[in-house]
C-alpha cells in the first residue's frame, strides 16, 4: 500500500524547512524503525494559489499495517512539527 498525503500551508515555507522536516523524520522512520518500506516527496513549484505545497508517497509494502506507521511515535511528532508550519489543508488517500 501506498499512504500519499498532500499538504498546503498559510504561507510560502522556505524549501530547505519542509525538505529538512520530511527527511528527518522518514529517514528515522524508514532505516532505524522499519515501519515503511520507503518514502518519497516533493515540492510544489510553480506559484499558483490552488497548488498544494508538499506530497508526500509512503511505501507500506504488502506487509507493513498502516496503524504501524500512523500511530508511530516519529510520526506523532512530524505531526506535530508539521502543525507549527500552519497546514490549511491536507489531503489523503491510501492505494
Amino acid at each position: 500500500m501506498t499512504h500519499i498525503v498532500l499538504f498546503k500551508f498559510k504561507e510560502k515555507i522556505e524549501d530547505s524547512i519542509l525538505s529538512n522536516t520530511v527527511v528527518k523524520t522518514y529517514d528515522l522512520l524508514k532505516n532505524e524503525h522499519k515501519v515503511i518500506k520507503d518514502y518519497k516527496y516533493n515540492l510544489n513549484v510553480m506559484d499558483i494559489d490552488a497548488n498544494m505545497d508538499l506530497i508526500l508517497f509512503v511505501d507500506l509494502g504488502d506487509n507493513l499495517p498502516l496503524e504501524n506507521y500512523i500511530n508511530h511515535p516519529e510520526h506523532k511528532i512530524f505531526l506535530e512539527n508539521i502543525k507549527k508550519l500552519e497546514p490549511i489543508s491536507k489531503s489523503v488517500i491510501d492505494i
